[in-house]
């Protein structure tokens, strides 16, 4: 094992910080290259450079699973014991998202599906980044009074995060009008859904 210099060296690195993120983002998950590097957003010659410099630190496991290798993070690892909180910090971002909406809307019955997108969704936000998220009401009747309240939540929101929320806000039927529009396809693409009828 390296002692020295392994987080600045994985940091320095976008393709090896994506793939560990990713292998982080559910613990203990095993991904073939081919799986790691669709979901990291990285391409295969990339993923293959990482996992290999990320297994010479110990950071990564491989196993053999019939034909295939797979991969998962060491979980002994001590950057990977610092990392763990930090990965968590980021799912419970969503959920902080989704429990303020939810105290505030009331979303069963109203709110079908809420889901975060754009930079923040892709890991390239910046410090001046809205978080934006995708709101589909279950009837139009609740479309403006939940866009309200989504810009309360975001006026305390942005004290805690930093960064205010952007909400775009779709009835059922709006969203499957729209299915086809470039928003829409890149929410497909990138999106993180926060609520779909329930938490996730």
């Amino acid at each position: 094992m390296r002692f020295h210099n392994v987080l600045s060296e994985v940091a320095g690195s976008r393709s090896k910080a994506r793939v560990l993120e990713t292998l982080l983002n559910v613990p203990g998950v095993r991904y073939t290259g081919r799986q790691l590097a669709l979901k990291a957003r990285v391409s295969q010659s990339q993923t293959n450079k990482a996992l290999e410099k990320l297994n010479q630190y110990g950071m990564v496991r491989a196993i053999r699973a019939g034909s295939a290798v797979v991969w998962s993070a060491n979980l002994q690892h001590v950057v990977i014991k610092w990392l763990l909180p930090l990965s968590s910090a980021e799912r419970q971002i969503s959920a902080l998202i989704g429990r303020e909406l939810d105290e505030e809307i009331g979303l069963r019955g109203k709110v079908d599906r809420i889901v975060l997108f754009g930079s923040v969704a892709r890991a390239q936000e910046r410090p001046t980044s809205d978080v934006d998220i995708l709101v589909i009401v279950s009837h139009h009747r609740h479309k403006a009074a939940v866009h309200e309240k989504v810009l309360d939540v975001s006026s305390r929101l942005l004290e805690v995060l930093g960064n205010p929320l952007m909400p775009v806000v779709y009835t059922r039927e709006e969203a499957r009008e729209k299915k086809g529009s470039e928003l829409m396809r890149n929410i497909s693409k990138d999106g993180i859904v926060i609520y779909d009828g329930e938490f996730l």
